[in-house]
């Protein structure tokens, strides 16, 4: 995060979605964050889901379009972790709304009672005591002569200390780390390699959806074992364009490429990264294969390759 000033760490970013509870029961939440591939639908659906108590399938997630409420760039890893602890607060507006529309009622089982003694759970209020006590959402809006409710959550790193966040960043490492394991097998006369295993384990904080992340983790390595073996950029020195323009002479990894991937996560929450305790993980998967991998390579040849990829022209001077 060194070198963003005070105001936000690289991990982190101001996000201020809009919630809404309907009396029909359903509830909808509306960010201008991307989907780019990166789970942003199912995640923030998810997360939204859960800080209102509503089934999954009773909430719409809507992102994408400039006019809803600010969002950062869908870049550095810090999509989930900003949007995410927004989405929770604006959940928690709308339920402590349902809550003081519940214990302000006329009538009603809630009424009267304390804001402290009331939970939310699958789509009602309930006493936390008795949950058998309880008030579906769509009731306590038809009480109160209400459609619907709107909050908006809002999620600022900085107002969440009581220090600055150039402090937070100086005393805490907030990003994402990770190990990775790689087998390699080299030719020694055709300077072929070939990755017959890669193992990752990743410490991303809280995983919100884990066949999302360990996908993109997973998809990480891939890209990363096309950066450490057979992806590379040429361009014209009398002109600068780029020379491979397409995927016929840029080679990334096929099917037949890509070897047997084991992924695994901590899943340990971040209390440094607010209520949500997640961090990013959209690249971590990829910047240490070519490392594990030139290291291997390295054990395995005694010879220390430093330009990728390391294709078998390399390796055999390399040897040679």
């Amino acid at each position: 995060g060194g070198g963003r000033g005070p105001q936000a760490p690289a991990v982190l970013a101001h996000a201020a979605p809009l919630g809404r509870v309907g009396a029909d029961g359903t509830a909808e939440v509306r960010s201008a964050t991307h989907e780019i591939g990166n789970g942003a639908y199912t995640v923030f659906q998810q997360i939204a889901a859960d800080a209102l108590a509503l089934p999954v399938e009773r909430v719409r997630f809507d992102l994408g379009d400039s006019t809803y409420p600010d969002a950062p760039i869908t870049a550095g890893s810090r999509t989930t972790a900003s949007v995410g602890a927004a989405v929770l607060d604006a959940g928690r507006k709308l339920i402590e709304e349902l809550t003081s529309l519940a214990h302000h009622a006329k009538d009603g089982p809630l009424a009267g009672i304390s804001a402290d003694e009331i939970v939310a759970v699958e789509g009602r209020l309930a006493l936390r005591s008795n949950p058998g006590v309880n008030e579906e959402y769509q009731s306590i809006l038809r009480r109160a002569g209400k459609d619907r409710l709107v909050a908006a959550g809002v999620f600022t790193p900085a107002s969440k200390r009581k220090f600055s966040i150039t402090a937070l960043t100086k005393q805490y490492e907030l990003h994402s780390f990770g190990a990775i394991f790689a087998e390699v097998r080299v030719d020694r006369d055709t300077g072929v390699i070939r990755v017959p295993r890669l193992v990752g384990v990743f410490d991303v904080g809280r995983v919100i959806n884990p066949r999302t992340a360990l996908s993109q983790l997973r998809g990480g390595m891939i890209a990363g074992l096309g950066g450490a073996l057979t992806e590379e950029g040429y361009f014209d020195p009398n002109n600068g364009r780029a020379v491979v323009r397409n995927l016929a002479d840029y080679h990334i990894p096929s099917c037949a490429d890509v070897p047997d991937i084991t992924v695994e996560t901590l899943d340990i929450p971040d209390p440094e990264m607010g209520d949500l305790g997640a961090r990013g993980l959209g690249e971590i998967g990829t910047n240490n294969i070519p490392a594990a991998i030139g290291n291997a390579v390295f054990n395995a040849t005694g010879k220390r390759l430093r330009s990728l990829p390391l294709t078998p022209d390399r390796v055999l001077e390399a040897l040679r």
